[in-house]
């Protein structure tokens, strides 16, 4: 089963916005501080901040625990790379696939699996 149009185009889009964030291992505060806020305003999960990890996690439920885990860091890019854009149906940019786009898909599951404000 392929992902619906809407589907592919959040998660390209927030991909997109992701890699515009510049993030080089050490650095990468700026990117954990979106993903917080994108999580806090699209999701009802609790969100707890540790550096630059963040957790987000319902509540409680006596469901089997479930990890995502992933990283905002990126390696340097390299002089002259073009931004993060798309090249037809491909996103291009640092981190698009390891681990920008990874983060994305976890961040719309979220918001599909619990949306702002609850279901």
């Amino acid at each position: 089963m392929s992902p619906s149009r809407d589907a592919r185009e959040r998660l390209a889009e927030l991909t997109l916005a992701l890699c515009g964030i510049p993030s080089v291992t050490g650095n990468e505060d700026a990117c954990a501080d979106d993903v917080e806020a994108w999580l806090r305003g699209h999701t009802s999960l609790e969100i707890e901040r540790h550096g630059k990890c963040v957790l987000a996690r319902n509540a409680p439920s006596g469901n089997p625990l479930l990890l995502l885990v992933g990283h905002t860091d990126t390696v340097p890019g390299k002089i002259g790379d073009a931004g993060p854009h798309r090249d037809g149906d491909r996103l291009v940019g640092l981190g698009s696939s390891d681990m920008k786009g990874g983060l994305a898909v976890m961040m719309v599951l979220a918001e599909d699996l619990f949306p702002a404000g609850g279901v």
